[in-house]
């Protein structure tokens, strides 16, 4: 995606033009900000998402085991969408693509191009057995696992894979090295994040530095320890 294209999509012929982009995730957030900067004040854009605040993956952990609360690692939209971008907090329920409209739970939005961005939702009907207390991904499922965790004192666990494809692949990874561990360690030993979810942690922070108006030059490519 590189300014050409979005300049393109932006004001054409000396007509502004409306953009909807349905997901206000990485992808969704990205995209808004890249057309924000480069063609600003020559496009209506509205960025639509059910969900009224943003989390990084990666904080589900610390709600997960206790170190945070969901409250605590939500990032409110209204406080780091661009200037000249209209979040619209709705739920989608219908797109036609022919004639560029979205149907959203309370209205009908008519756009000249529409970005579609709505991510992967969970198929649990797939996996016979599977139930929603079985997942960390969302925020109410790592909620959930908290409480599961917390009565969890000996035994085994299992982190399955059900299927492909599938979302964030260095979550599982992360979720190991995030559980406390069995037996204490020795001083000086912190528990680090395996080099990919490293490079993870960096492309999240940039970007988010991006929509909250920062330089991201202060992101390093660190592989972090991990509280005890």
């Amino acid at each position: 995606m590189g300014l050409a294209p979005l300049s393109h999509c932006a004001h054409t012929a000396g007509m502004t033009k409306h953009i909807a982009v349905l997901g206000a995730g990485f992808g969704g957030m990205e995209f808004c900000t890249l057309l924000a900067e480069s063609v600003p004040g020559e496009a209506r854009i509205t960025l639509i998402d059910s969900a009224d605040s943003f989390v990084f993956g990666y904080s589900k952990l610390d709600v997960m085991f206790g170190r945070a609360t969901p409250d605590a690692v939500r990032l409110p939209y209204a406080e780091f969408v661009k200037p000249g971008v209209d979040f619209v907090h709705d739920r989608v329920v219908a797109i036609d693509p022919a004639r560029r409209t979205v149907s959203t739970t309370s209205t009908t939005f008519d756009a000249d191009v529409l970005v579609v961005a709505l991510g992967a939702d969970y198929d649990l009907a797939a996996t016979p057995g599977l139930t929603p207390d079985d997942e960390f991904y969302a925020v109410a499922g790592a909620a959930r696992m908290r409480d599961r965790i917390a009565q969890f004192s000996a035994g085994s666990a299992v982190i399955g894979v059900c299927g492909a494809p599938f979302k964030c692949p260095p979550a599982r990874a992360e979720r190991v090295r995030a559980a406390p561990p069995r037996r204490p360690r020795p001083a000086g030993r912190p528990r680090r994040l395996p080099d990919h979810a490293g490079d993870a942690l960096q492309d999240a922070g940039t970007a988010l530095a991006r929509h909250l108006g920062r330089s991201p030059r202060g992101v390093r490519r660190a592989r972090h320890p991990l509280p005890a």
